[in-house]
């Protein structure tokens, strides 16, 4: 049984339907996106409050 594993040029049917899908997907989570956004920001706190949390790093003492 042989595998093809070879890469090889896509055809231009087959470029067309993988940017077409790459479009679909990208619309689809930037609406997504907005979606989590809209959705998020009343929850989130604003910038500089300290009941927020603070997330430290290990460079940070």
């Amino acid at each position: 049984m042989e595998t093809d594993d070879l890469p090889r040029r896509l055809t231009a049917e087959e470029f067309d339907a993988v940017m077409f899908e790459f479009d679909q997907a990208g619309a689809w989570m930037s609406e997504q996106l907005a979606l989590g956004r809209a959705e998020l920001a009343p929850v989130l706190p604003a910038r500089g409050n300290d009941e927020a949390g603070h997330c430290t790093h290990d460079h940070e003492v």
